[in-house]
């Protein structure tokens, strides 16, 4: 759910149902008014959580726009910008100009506007196998093409990423992911698959979209997960049947760990590939530079020691006529009118008294300077070879941004576009977010008005601002106590859903426990159709999001997303019941 922003103020609608009703035939769609109309329908449909329980001194005020405008509504602004920016530092390290920063009225606005100044007029972009509908309906509005990326549990697979990036077909404005417990399938990257985005995103020059709107950044990010589970459950059944066999039995059982074990031997070998590529690319590029220095830097000592000795001489005869005449005061004031002169050509003064005769090119360890120059530069080329690698094997990364590891492996050529927001996790009664970039990229963004009347949608923002950061700053820690307290409700509400789901009738379903996040991503019994079960579910009180609206191309019409976030224990007990009587009237009238 979120608040319309050019609505009613103060009222929630559910951005799955709206979807849904565009898609379903009329009587469907009636069906859904009539329900949200009487308080019947329960929506395991919408796009976030409900706060955990978390309450806002202010929410049941109208979210007016009569301050926004004023001198306190900018600065809760500045304020709540100043306040982000401390609180990614504190938990990334990483330090970011203010002109880096800039809020939207919505994390779709935010998501809208990239749309409108990075891909204007038409386009494509890349996204992940399955997407974001909501994201997926955005771009189909603004005549955008998604064009699909494979994805496992990992995250994009980097080949098939690579092949995507070609110019046939016009080359891609920026690729858009969600990296931590995504939009709907719940997938949380692997490091190695951040850093082969990153590797992609800096030789193609190919910006990146980051969206963590589904996790509680900055508050609390670690504390979203309670674990992620190994593998899939197939529901209703034993615990001993908790993890999934293909068909065939005990030889597809087999079958299946041979792959695992092939498709492992793969990740690890193109990564120490990737590796090998990373040196022996740059090498020769390298070792030509270093010739070429080295050589500049021969003829130029050549040079100065040539320079040297005559100097040496001339200080030779002085110093003897220094002893004939037993002046020392003339020789030093000769010395003075030297290094006067070599200042001039911006050489460093010499004093005779205490400078040894000859000066080496050379460094404390006796290497010359472009030798030292050259080895700094193939030890950090090494450095960041060594971190891709580490980050081969590494599973499910919760915590890093692409931000944090771009620094930390050196590849500054990646551009990164973050979108973070508190509304789809925390405050679904107060929606705003903020975009991150490059200072050149949120001077664009800044430049362009918002659709209807922007200083109607800045002045929203500015007061939206005021009361997030009122909210987050006083008293000091509140927004991470309650970000906790979000986390341990949303991960008691998924274990809740995950042994509801164990009922008989969903015998043969299959699904993912992420660790975190908004959703469950359900992959239905063989034979049911999800959007067929969705109308036979509206019957029963209860809606959902069928997986179809989930993919660009090829919809996948097994799979649900269920956001076990978005109600109490007890309303989410009876929202699943209900759909879980639907699934057994459809399975009974099929085998009928």
């Amino acid at each position: 759910m979120q608040i319309q922003a050019n609505g009613k103020r103060g009222v929630l609608v559910d951005t799955g149902l709206e979807m849904l009703k565009r898609r379903l035939p009329p009587v469907f769609a009636r069906e859904i008014e009539d329900g949200v109309r009487g308080g019947r329908l329960i929506s395991l449909a919408g796009l976030q959580g409900n706060g955990g329980g978390v309450r806002l001194e202010w929410e049941s005020a109208a979210d007016g726009q009569g301050q926004g405008g004023s001198k306190a509504g900018r600065r809760g602004a500045g304020a709540l910008l100043e306040w982000l920016a401390e609180a990614y530092e504190e938990a990334e390290g990483i330090r970011t100009d203010p002109q880096q920063w800039l809020l939207a009225e919505s994390a779709d606005g935010a998501l809208d506007l990239l749309l409108r100044v990075l891909v204007p007029g038409g386009g494509t972009v890349l996204v992940e196998t399955p997407a974001a509908p909501e994201a997926l309906e955005l771009m189909r509005r603004r005549g955008i093409r998604a064009v699909p990326v494979a994805c496992d549990r990992d995250g994009m697979l980097p080949d098939d990423l690579r092949r995507k990036c070609e110019p046939t077909g016009g080359r891609p404005a920026f690729v858009y992911v969600t990296p931590h417990y995504a939009n709907p399938s719940g997938r949380v990257w692997s490091r190695q698959r951040k850093l082969a985005l990153l590797e992609i995103s800096e030789r193609l020059g190919l910006p990146i979209v980051e969206d963590d709107t589904a996790c509680l950044v900055p508050l609390a990010e670690g504390a979203f997960a309670s674990g992620r589970a190994d593998g899939m459950k197939r529901m209703g059944g034993s615990a001993a049947e908790a993890s999934p066999q293909p068909e065939g039995g005990e030889r597809g059982s087999q079958k299946q760990e041979y792959i695992q074990v092939v498709e492992t031997t793969k990740r690890e070998d193109k990564a120490g590939s990737k590796v090998e590529s990373i040196l022996e690319d740059n090498a020769s590029k390298r070792q030509q530079k270093k010739e070429a220095v080295i050589g500049a830097a021969s003829e130029r000592r050549s040079t100065e020691d040539r320079e040297a000795r005559q100097e040496r001489s001339s200080q030779a005869d002085d110093v003897g006529n220094w002893n004939e005449a037993g002046n020392k005061d003339e020789m030093v004031n000769r010395s003075e009118k030297d290094n006067k002169s070599r200042g001039k050509r911006g050489e460093p003064d010499v004093d005779p008294r205490t400078e040894p005769s000859g000066v080496k090119a050379e460094g404390d360890d006796g290497k010359s300077e472009a030798v030292s120059l050259f080895e700094g530069e193939e030890a950090q080329e090494k450095n960041r070879a060594e971190y891709l690698a580490d980050g081969a094997g590494a599973g499910a990364d919760t915590t890093t941004s692409l931000y944090v590891l771009r620094q930390q492996a050196g590849l500054w050529g990646a551009e990164i576009l973050s979108l973070g927001s508190l509304e789809r996790t925390l405050t679904p009664q107060l929606p705003l977010a903020w975009l991150r970039g490059e200072a050149k990229t949120m001077e664009r963004l800044r430049h362009v008005p918002s659709p209807g009347s922007s200083s109607a949608a800045g002045a929203a923002v500015a007061e939206r601002a005021r009361r997030l950061h009122a909210w987050l700053a006083q008293p000091p820690g509140r927004g991470r106590a309650a970000a906790a307290e979000a986390a341990a409700a949303y991960a008691a509400r998924r274990a809740l859903a995950l042994e509801l789901l164990q009922a008989p009738a969903w015998r043969g379903a299959c699904v993912e426990d992420p660790g975190g996040g908004l959703f469950l991503w359900l992959r239905l019994p063989a034979g049911v159709s999800s959007e067929a079960l969705l109308r036979a579910s509206l019957l029963e009180g209860t809606a959902f999001l069928p997986g179809t609206l989930c993919y660009a191309k090829e919809p996948d019409d097994r799979f649900i997303r269920l956001t076990v976030a978005a109600h109490e224990p007890a309303r989410l007990r009876e929202g699943l019941a209900r759909l879980t009587a639907a699934l057994a009237e459809f399975t009974a009238r099929s085998a009928d």
